[in-house]
């Protein structure tokens, strides 16, 4: 199902759900809910192409705070296409199993659902999340949890253009309300946020590519006629 704001395709961001890959796993649970993930978490991945040192993240109490500064090199339109594209979701970060669109009072307000695994480093363990969403197109996604295991949860991403292409800007509150494995902080927690926004990145990338190789080719009777006019000036 896809929906439309201001003739754009939209579905629930896809960098909305970062903090719930990494926090949003299950509440009150204990350490042997977290098998060690094995190789799977190398499977399918995308190549790093945000650094974790462009994200930032701090624990205070129980809860986590997430800040990104990222430049993306395609063009807004392209950045907002794959952020919204719900229909796609789970074929760009492959942690995500489910993500479903339930509508809202317009096109800009809707709830999402999603279900996948959470990885902590070598740790995993499923989640399921409901946020309320608010699009303001081309501009701005901004998303809070209100059903399923995550105690506390609001972001907000924020596009404007930059030279040579976007800057993503995004900032996370969790209070994930569960026990999390004592080896879980800060640097797991960037290090999986750089990762999903490196899957983002790549997609977008291929989203320009495929774009510019489906450009129609010049009208051969219009390049004759204007080689024509400007021999004759």
């Amino acid at each position: 199902m896809n929906w439309r704001a201001n003739g754009l395709r939209v579905g629930m961001g896809c960098a909305l759900m970062l903090p719930l890959l990494l926090l949003g796993a299950a509440a009150n649970a204990a350490a042997d809910d977290y098998p060690s993930a094995g190789n799977a978490a190398s499977g399918g991945r995308a190549p790093l192409l945000v650094s974790p040192s462009s994200v930032n993240v701090q624990r205070d109490g129980d809860q986590f705070h997430v800040d990104a500064v990222i430049h993306a090199d395609v063009p807004q339109r392209i950045v907002w296409e794959v952020l919204t594209d719900f229909s796609k979701l789970v074929q760009i970060l492959p942690d995500v199993q489910v993500s479903d669109v339930i509508p809202g009072v317009d096109d800009r307000h809707m709830s999402i659902r999603q279900v996948g695994v959470a990885r902590f480093g070598p740790f995993t363990k499923k989640y399921d999340s409901t946020r309320e969403v608010v699009l303001v197109p081309q501009e701005q996604i901004s998303a809070t949890n209100v059903a399923g295991n995550v105690k506390f949860m609001h972001s907000v991403m924020t596009l404007s253009p930059e030279p040579g292409g976007t800057r993503l800007v995004y900032h996370a509150d969790v209070e994930p309300g569960f026990w999390l494995p004592p080896l879980v902080g800060p640097a797991a927690v960037r290090n999986q946020t750089a990762e999903q926004f490196s899957a983002l990145i790549a997609e977008m990338k291929k989203r320009e590519a495929a774009a510019a190789n489906n450009a129609p080719a010049p009208n051969a009777a219009a390049v004759k006629k204007s080689t024509r006019t400007a021999s004759e000036r």
